[in-house]
């Protein structure tokens, strides 16, 4: 993500500024290649696809792209009788994993980043995506309202519970993505600010140099090995 140069490297690659008519691309990103950790809640792929739906039924243009593995048994049939039978087929795209040089092109070719895992303490994808001028809709829970803020998405509320997974409704998070896409590109620039600002090389290189140095600091064996030179 970053270039060492103290910018945040985004690959060059928003949104088209001549897409006409405009759709509302949603990303639904779930792991890609090199990613640590499973990804079983099927919540996260069926709650995506039941907002295109509702959203469809509002009027709004909009499409899909589930990006990464599905790793639940039966996980690829049983999503892709649900978008069948919602009569969806040519508005949800399955892209299964992929590479870090493809993902940015799943960037520009999106709008909204969906990321509605519970309690994600960091996630890569939301901090490229804000680079990127993708603004984020997810749950207020784990690192998302540190990363995210006020202006780079609609983070909505969710129990707080460390023995369950818990998703917003299927309308509150379609009234998110409408009301982001009411005012895309102040969210979209917002989203990219807040990127260049919070997430740049600069600050990342300080803040770790002034933590190791606390740490180094407060160490008895550290400073006991000092005295002994």
């Amino acid at each position: 993500l970053f270039d060492g140069k103290g910018e945040v490297k985004i690959w060059n690659l928003l949104r088209r500024p001549d897409q006409e008519p405009f759709k509302a691309v949603l990303w639904c990103e779930l792991e890609g290649n090199g990613s640590v950790g499973t990804h079983y809640q099927k919540e996260r792929v069926v709650l995506p696809i039941l907002v295109l739906k509702t959203l469809r039924e509002r009027g709004l243009d909009a499409s899909l792209c589930i990006a990464g593995r599905l790793a639940w048994n039966d996980a690829v049939s049983e999503i892709e009788t649900l978008v069948k039978t919602s009569q969806m087929e040519t508005l949800v795209r399955l892209v299964g994993p992929y590479s870090n040089a493809s993902a940015s092109m799943l960037y520009a070719s999106s709008n909204i980043l969906l990321h509605l895992k519970y309690k994600d303490p960091c996630p890569n994808v939301v901090i490229e995506s804000l680079a990127s001028g993708l603004p984020v809709v997810g749950s207020s829970s784990g690192g998302l309202p540190e990363l995210v803020g006020d202006n780079g998405g609609v983070l909505l509320d969710v129990v707080d519970d460390w023995n369950n997974m818990h998703y917003p409704s299927v309308e509150k998070v379609a009234d998110a993505v409408e009301s982001i896409y009411a005012k895309l590109d102040i969210y979209a620039a917002a989203s990219r600010k807040r990127a260049l600002e919070k997430f740049n090389s600069v600050n990342w290189r300080s803040t770790h140099e002034r933590w190791f140095s606390s740490l180094v600091d407060m160490n008895p064996l550290s400073s006991s090995i000092d005295a002994g030179k």
